[in-house]
């Protein structure tokens, strides 16, 4: 919980300035949710599993609902475990905000790269080798 605390603390710091201010707390709650989904996507991807996102490439209202169904829960979820108040009482020295910041995009763009690369392991080789 203190490692959730601490990312959430950087991502509440990220948008607490500039266009985002106001909408803080919901922007931070809207990023932990995709960041956690781009581990449950490569998770999901190792496993074969993903079948269970709701895509209707047919009827794309019908995708979006589903879409916000389907995300409601983790969004929820995140609102129950982390406080605004509490973001908003935790200080830590800017030697340790640095770090974290540099740690949690490294993780960032590593979370994308392994999905792109389980992508291109799962289904590219099929298709990049007809090229």
């Amino acid at each position: 919980m203190k490692l959730l605390n601490f990312v959430a603390y950087l991502f509440y710091r990220y948008y607490s300035k500039g266009k985002t201010y106001g909408m803080e707390y919901i922007n931070t709650i809207a990023a932990l949710v995709m960041l956690s989904f781009l581990n449950v996507f490569a998770v999901l991807i190792i496993f074969n599993g993903t079948a269970v996102i709701p895509l209707d490439k047919e009827h794309r209202g019908a995708t979006l609902l589903k879409g916000m169904i389907f995300i409601c829960p983790w969004f929820l979820l995140f609102v129950a475990l982390i406080r605004k108040k509490t973001l908003e009482a935790l200080t830590y020295s800017p030697k340790v905000i640095k770090r974290g910041n540099f740690f949690l995009i490294s993780y960032i763009v590593a979370s994308i790269a392994l999905i792109v690369l389980l992508i291109y392991l799962k289904k590219g080789i099929r298709s990049v080798t007809h090229i």
